[in-house]
């Protein structure tokens, strides 16, 4: 074998000599004459010298010439029968096996290519030599050190199924270096086998080049820059907290990246993996679809709802799970200034009373006596007599027109929404704004999220609503709206001291707050400048009443919800009560279970587990305690099929001197490195050696006449 081969074109000079011999001979001819005859003898002893020194010079030119093209050539000199200590080599295949790896091209997916050309590389081994595979998409811990065993490898490989998390072939040059610490001096091949997906080459340019004398690294891209991919880009419910009974939209973010629209998808809802919804719709190519589909979820506790789609592209972005908590009803304890007898009456048949439009705003269906199930369980309390608060069983909090109010009730209200309570604080008649400043607000110490600096009237000129904040969840159901507000009057107010320590809601005319919100500890808190009846305001008298009313006790009522949906590379987070021992077993996506320590503070047991680079559901086992899932959200990098052509990834490359192939040059890309003897030094000593003793004959050579 040749490692310079085009060098072998220097062959054809070895004619040379042979053609200048020819040429010479032609320049001369014979000529007799009479003295000739005494000479005889001499002259054909000297002509049998002058010929047999004249083909020796010949022969040595010819060598020489041979002798030096080979040289050049790079002949290298390797055993028939298989490679000797000196010649062994170590072989690390680097294949991706992430999510992109299965999106379809042709008659097989990418994976499926990408594995035969792994098997490729390894079937031209030899014995003896060395072979490693770490599959991108596992941990390192999983990657397979080297071996001689080659058939045990190919039974891995052939065997090898698709993971869930995204690859970084950088790292796969760095975990394939790891493995091939142990090899020593044998020389070594890296083949990078992938698809062009770009995210899993961003990295490699921080790759530093190998030593070109003990390794080599061969890209192989597999599959073509085509992209069918749609998939499921989000699932939430916009609207939380989820009650039992109640019905609940449930949003889909759906996108198309591929150039053919897909027409009648089919798009599924499941809870707990049965099948709840389902419907069709038309998606166009390049383009992203909302939709918003309504649910019913008919028992409190923990459900697991996923939204699917039909084939499209990659399979593994095909589905979104949601873990969603629902509720049985949302408590809400109202305390207002109102007597003992005054709220016995309450709901007045006037609405006369403080809170008689919440209560109707909130209880629609109890209120007037109809039939079905509020989200919403009122209860009316006089702060003569206030209620004991429990926060295992109460969510929301309203005071309205509080007027017996003291520091250990106040303490009391504190300590409810810093464990995650919702508290509902709106003025009154009653409202004395120096108490409020002193016990609920406390220089911004306090629950509330502004002091009142003054009560507002409006006199002749009226001050209207002007703005609400459809970003916020309160006002979400707002959104994209294009009708203007209802007409919102205000008569009396309460003007917030600035500047508040939460964010602004909604506001008036005059630049006032209207409604502003904070959270405090783990709770939210929601205070509104006007009263709840209809003795300051119309509010309560318009038709954004009641969604307000009923989305701002939702967004109240959820604060203290256990988020069980964790976004990729999170860390889950458990905490449960009385913990029967210090561990507890985690079951992931892709099958395998970690034991994870629980830290135990108080009779408390807290649990934290930060390996969530894998997508999908993850089961927490506590002794003692019943199963809990988790869902780490996608983030989306692997289903954004951002493909590299040829001349991108050669660019990317060019930096590492990372050769890239195809799979069809795989037949003359393995074994390069295999150590071997160059036969240049040798070849080029005997060339030189040849000319220095054509040198010496060509001196000691007498000139004589050429003999025909």
């Amino acid at each position: 074998m040749f490692l310079n081969a085009v060098m072998l074109a220097g062959l054809s000079a070895a004619v040379l000599p042979i053609v200048l011999h020819l040429l010479n001979r032609a320049r001369y001819r014979k000529v007799e004459w009479g003295a000739m005859m005494f000479l005889h003898d001499t002259e054909t002893r000297q002509l049998d010298r002058s010929k047999l020194a004249q083909y020796l010079l010949l022969l040595l030119r010819i060598l020489a010439i041979a002798t030096i093209a080979l040289a050049f050539a790079r002949p290298i000199s390797r055993n028939a029968i298989g490679p000797t200590d000196a010649q062994r080599l170590a072989v690390v295949i680097v294949i991706d096996s992430s999510p992109s790896m299965l999106h379809p091209e042709q008659a097989a997916t990418r994976f499926d290519q990408a594995r035969r050309a792994s098997l490729g590389v390894l079937g031209q081994l030899k014995r003896g030599d060395q072979i490693g595979l770490v599959v991108l998409g596992r941990p390192s811990d999983r990657d397979i050190p080297l071996t001689t065993d080659l058939q045990d490898v190919a039974s891995q490989l052939a065997s090898l199924e698709p993971a869930l998390s995204v690859a970084d072939q950088a790292d796969g040059v760095r975990r394939a270096r790891a493995l091939l610490t142990v090899a020593g001096s044998i020389p070594s091949e890296i083949f990078l086998i992938g698809d062009r997906q770009r995210s899993a080459w961003r990295n490699i340019e921080s790759i530093s080049p190998p030593d070109a004398q003990r390794q080599r690294i061969v890209a192989i891209p597999v599959g073509s820059t085509e992209n069918a991919n749609a998939w499921i880009e989000s699932i939430s419910i916009p609207n939380a907290p989820t009650i039992a009974g109640q019905t609940v939209e449930v949003e889909l973010r759906i996108r198309n990246d591929g150039t053919v629209s897909r027409n009648d998808l089919p798009v599924t809802i499941s809870e707990n993996e049965k099948p709840i919804e389902t419907r069709n719709i038309y998606l166009a190519a390049g383009a992203t679809e909302i939709i918003r589909v309504p649910i019913k979820l008919p028992k409190p506790g923990d459900m697991l709802l996923t939204a699917s789609i039909g084939a499209s592209g990659m399979p593994g972005d095909d589905a979104a799970m949601l873990s969603v908590d629902v509720l049985e009803t949302v408590r809400v304890v109202a305390i207002t200034g109102e007597s003992s007898q005054q709220i016995a009456k309450s709901p007045a048949a006037d609405y006369s009373g403080d809170t008689d439009y919440l209560r109707l705003a909130l209880t629609p269906l109890a209120t007037s006596r109809q039939k079905g199930d509020d989200a919403f369980r009122f209860k009316l309390y006089s702060d003569d007599n206030w209620p004991e608060i429990d926060p295992q069983r109460d969510r929301v909090i309203v005071l309205s027109d509080v007027s017996h109010m003291d520091a250990a009730r106040v303490r009391t209200i504190e300590q409810f929404v810093f464990a995650g309570g919702g508290l509902l604080l709106a003025p009154g008649q009653r409202t004395d704004p120096k108490i409020w400043n002193q016990l609920l607000y406390r220089d911004g110490q306090g629950v509330a999220p502004a002091g009142i600096q003054a009560i507002r009237v409006a006199g002749e000129d009226t001050i209207r609503l002007v703005g609400i904040n459809t970003s916020h969840e309160v006002f979400g159901f707002y959104a994209g709206r294009p009708d203007p507000l209802p007409p919102v009057t205000v008569f009396r107010w309460a003007q917030f001291a600035d500047p508040p320590q939460g964010a602004t809601l909604a506001s008036l005319q005059n630049g006032d707050a209207f409604i502003l919100q904070r959270t405090y500890g783990r709770g939210r808190v929601v205070a509104i400048a006007t009263a709840l009846d209809a003795d300051w305001s119309n509010f309560a008298l318009s038709n954004l009443y009641l969604p307000t009313m009923q989305s701002m006790g939702c967004w109240l009522a959820s604060a203290n919800l256990s988020s069980h949906n964790v976004a990729s590379g999170g860390a889950i987070e458990y905490t449960f009560d009385n913990p029967k021992e210090r561990g507890a077993m985690i079951v992931r996506p892709d099958g395998r279970t970690d034991k994870v320590p629980i830290s135990i503070a108080g009779g408390t047991g807290t649990l934290i587990y930060p390996d969530t680079n894998i997508a999908g559901r993850y089961t927490v086992r506590a002794p003692g305690h019943g199963a809990v899932d988790f869902v780490v959200q996608a983030s989306g990098e692997e289903s954004i099929l951002d493909l590299l052509n040829d001349e991108q990834l050669d660019a990317m490359l060019a930096p590492t001197t990372i050769q890239p192939i195809s799979p069809d040059q795989l037949t003359d890309a393995v074994g390069r490195m295999r150590k071997s003897t160059e036969l240049s030094l040798v070849l080029l000593t005997v060339g030189l050696a040849l000319l220095g003793a054509e040198m010496l004959l060509a001196q000691r050579s007498i000139p004589t006449p050429e003999v025909a």
